[in-house]
């Protein structure tokens, strides 16, 4: 098999070459499928497919009453029927896109990756991970959601004769149980979870101060994780330090949590390991900031989640200036109907949420997201720096709200108001 490209070139032509070189099966010529992979290859770049043609494709497997050709591919005939109708959605999205260019930014069109069993060539690409060194990875919210299916990515596909030291930090005992009793059993490897309600940050800074360096004593981190989270919609409740708690958790917690340990990452950058910090979010999708309501005090949910996204931006880019040696990223886990950040829904929303998602010609599994995640989180093009990628592993378009001006003042602020 090829070697994946590097990691900040699209893998629209790469998935659909590695279907070729692993399974041509999944793609015969001729194939409905096929047919409709090259429809959408041209309406991605811009080209407005010949719509009765598709349309003919469309209405021809209706018409016969079977959605694949008669390949006789069995249980991969099933997973060409789900791939075609998400493609069928994607050329219909990219020619909406296509025509109306101002709608880009508010209804993107997923990359050719959603639709070509991304997940295969997440598991291969990953299989190709060798450290010199033994990692120690933490992961902030890795009981569930994808920080969890990240840490099953990350224990599968680690080489045994390193293993890794995988730190899980989260607030359910059970859950964690329950993940480190389906990880591989591998002697190099040990498996640690620690407890903690992340949701005040003075209390997380304890935490980290004695239970990450005093009771397990870390001498260095090679990959730091940030994913707690959890939606709170109610834009007026606030912690006893005075943050609304979504923001508390995921801008004034992460970012702390990042200069806590920022140590024990440049120990591993000045050993001439991996030094990582990743945020898992969704970049560059943010809103406007308001330099008069830094602390968002007045702000709605709506103006609020904007903000948060772009405050993650700054202390992303702020963190990689401040620690040259290492590389910090804010990254998209794509999208995943059964992420854990909605708990802090009402049921009805998430009962609403998961159904759209399901509709939706970019959801993607969460075992699926973990492989992508630890993709993006390996990358040996990412080093140092500062990177927002989407899960394609693509850079995403640059924060328009994110000037000099703005993002020293709310770095600042965040400095100041995580030092509790």
């Amino acid at each position: 098999m090829s070697q994946p490209l590097a990691g900040t070139q699209s893998w629209n032509c790469l998935r659909l070459q590695y279907l070729h070189i692993t399974d041509p099966m999944l793609e015969p010529e001729n194939s409905l499928s096929s047919a409709l992979l090259a429809f959408y290859h041209e309406s991605y770049y811009g080209i407005i497919p010949d719509l009765p043609a598709v349309a003919a494709l469309i209405c021809r497997p209706l018409v016969s009453g079977l959605w694949m050709d008669h390949d006789g591919l069995g249980e991969a005939r099933g997973l060409r029927t789900v791939l075609d109708f998400k493609v069928m959605l994607l050329i219909f999205k990219r020619i909406f896109v296509t025509l109306h260019p101002m709608k880009e930014r508010i209804w993107p069109c997923p990359s050719l990756d959603v639709v070509v069993i991304a997940e295969r060539f997440g598991k291969a690409s990953n299989a190709q991970y060798a450290p010199s060194f033994r990692p120690v990875v933490v992961v902030f919210g890795g009981t569930s959601g994808v920080g969890a299916a990240l840490v099953r990515a990350f224990a599968t596909h680690i080489p045994p004769h390193t293993g890794a030291h995988i730190v899980i930090v989260g607030r359910s005992k059970n859950a964690a149980d329950a993940l480190i009793a389906g990880l591989p059993h591998i002697s190099n490897s040990r498996y640690d979870f620690l407890r903690v309600d992340a949701l005040l940050v003075h209390d997380l800074r304890v935490f980290i101060r004695d239970q990450l360096f005093g009771g397990l004593g870390l001498k260095k981190i090679n990959y730091l994780v940030l994913s707690q989270g959890e939606l709170n919609v109610d834009s007026t409740a606030r912690t006893s330090e005075g943050f609304q708690p979504t923001i508390s958790l995921m801008v004034y917690g992460r970012a702390r949590a990042a200069l806590d340990l920022a140590p024990l990452l440049q120990a591993a950058a000045a050993a001439g390991e991996d030094a990582r910090i990743m945020s898992i979010g969704a970049p560059s999708t943010g809103g406007p900031i308001d330099l008069d309501d830094v602390g968002l005090q007045k702000a709605g949910m709506r103006a609020m989640r904007g903000a948060m996204i772009t405050y993650t931006d700054i202390y992303v880019a702020s963190l990689a200036e401040r620690f040259p040696d290492l590389a910090v990223m804010h990254v998209s886990p794509g999208s995943v109907p059964t992420t854990g950040i909605m708990r802090g829904l009402p049921w009805y929303l998430r009962l609403v949420w998961m159904i759209l998602a399901w509709f939706s010609s970019s959801t993607i599994t969460q075992e699926e997201s973990g492989e992508r995640l630890m993709f993006l989180l390996v990358d040996p093009e990412s080093k140092k720096g500062a990177f927002v990628k989407n899960h394609l592993n693509q850079p995403a378009a640059p924060s328009t709200f994110m000037d000099e001006t703005s993002r020293a003042v709310v770095w600042r602020h965040i400095e100041e108001r995580s030092d509790l």
